[in-house]
């Protein structure tokens, strides 16, 4: 089949090549190049092996959607729901496993079957921080108290109280006075005391 693309290709170069002359000296370059080339794909042997196996987890039960990673080529397969992968490695290929459960594992590319490549994960635990849970009779006493200190400070506002400026008594709110909506108003003098009103 490369032998038939190959003088496929040389024929339909030779014919452009006649329409140009200047070019009919390349051809002897190009024709070398492809024997080479044709030579050095045809003697190199293809090296990679199927690896196939079933992966497992401690009490022996298939794990589906376990990537292993070729550290070499770093491409990846996944379990299927038997637990089987397969793959094609060179010899001397090294997998790495990985899943969000289960520990990572190294496993070296072999010729052998499936049935002989049977792999067992451990499960990988987490730990998280401590969680400290405080009573309901807590937070609702702690609620409490909250509530009644800010009833409070609603119960303050709402009454208008003067204060002492360099100018002269204002209520809490200048706007409305005598008004029992809380509120605040200041003069913007009173934080410059240097300064006098016109």
């Amino acid at each position: 089949m490369l032998f038939t693309i190959v003088s496929t290709l040389l024929t339909v170069f030779t014919a452009s090549l006649q329409y140009n002359n200047r070019r009919m000296k390349r051809l002897p370059v190009v024709c070398l190049l492809f024997i080479v080339f044709d030579t050095f794909s045809q003697t190199l042997p293809d090296s990679t092996i199927i690896f196939s196996g079933y992966v497992f987890d401690s009490d022996s039960i298939p794990v589906e959607g376990v990537y292993l990673l070729n550290c070499r080529t770093l491409m990846a397969v996944s379990t299927d729901s038997s637990g089987h992968f397969r793959t094609r490695v060179q010899p001397g290929d090294s997998l790495v496993t990985n899943h969000i459960s289960y520990k990572r594992m190294f496993i070296h590319g072999n010729e052998k079957s499936a049935a002989e490549n049977i792999f067992f994960l451990s499960i990988r635990p987490y730990e998280i921080s401590p969680v400290i849970v405080k009573s309901y009779e807590v937070d609702l006493a702690n609620f409490e108290k909250n509530m009644q200190f800010i009833y409070k400070q609603i119960g303050l506002m709402k009454k208008p109280t003067d204060y002492k400026t360099s100018y002269g008594p204002q209520t809490a709110n200048p706007y409305a006075p005598g008004a029992s909506t809380p509120g605040f108003g200041f003069n913007l003098l009173d934080l410059f005391p240097g300064k006098k009103r016109r």
